[in-house]
């Protein structure tokens, strides 16, 4: 029994986690921290379109929360909780002269 809940609850999560909608990035709800998973994907378009270097993804973003996230060639944002310990973040990539080379989601634990 104890099993079949535990396989439910995971299964719930799964799906809630798959129908999220995806919203278009907005630069002032990203900096107040809101819904900023949602917006990802437009976010990563955008940046994949623009081509900004590192002090302009820190003007549209704002600097994270955390300082250490900030480092030469790559910032990373927190998106949202998945857990106590675990969550997702958005990683932006930038090349030797500072400029945008990529951005993805990913798992942390």
């Amino acid at each position: 029994m104890k099993k079949l809940i535990l396989i439910s609850s995971f299964l719930c999560c799964v799906i809630f986690a798959a129908c999220q909608k995806q919203i278009d990035f907005d630069a002032q709800k990203w900096q107040k921290g809101k819904r900023r998973y949602q917006m990802t994907t437009s976010l990563i378009a955008k940046l994949d379109a623009e081509k900004p270097n590192k002090n302009e993804v820190l003007s549209l973003l704002g600097r994270p929360a955390l300082e250490e996230r900030v480092l030469e060639k790559e910032i990373s944002y927190f998106l949202k909780a998945d857990g106590f310990i675990s969550g997702w973040e958005l990683c932006i990539y930038f090349d030797d002269n500072g400029n945008y080379k990529s951005a993805e989601v990913s798992y942390f634990d």
